[in-house]
């Protein structure tokens, strides 16, 4: 999941706000788990690309990894 909406809450907390129609808050519910990474320069095309671009219209996994099964 790429999300761009979120922040530091405390010390040790991060929140994320999630809408209901989107595929990441399906897959979070369905998966019960989530990593954090925070983008670097050296990501931040691909993150921005897995940010914009929805899992619904476009298998993301496959322009990652084009020869991917």
């Amino acid at each position: 999941m790429n999300a761009a909406w979120g922040g530091q809450c405390g010390y040790h907390h991060v929140a994320l706000n999630l809408s209901l129609g989107h595929k990441t808050t399906e897959n979070l519910k369905h998966s019960k788990a989530f990593t954090l990474s925070i983008a670097t320069v050296d990501t931040l095309v691909i993150s921005d690309y897995f940010g914009l671009v929805s899992g619904r219209k476009e298998n993301k996994i496959e322009f990652l990894l084009p020869s991917a099964p």
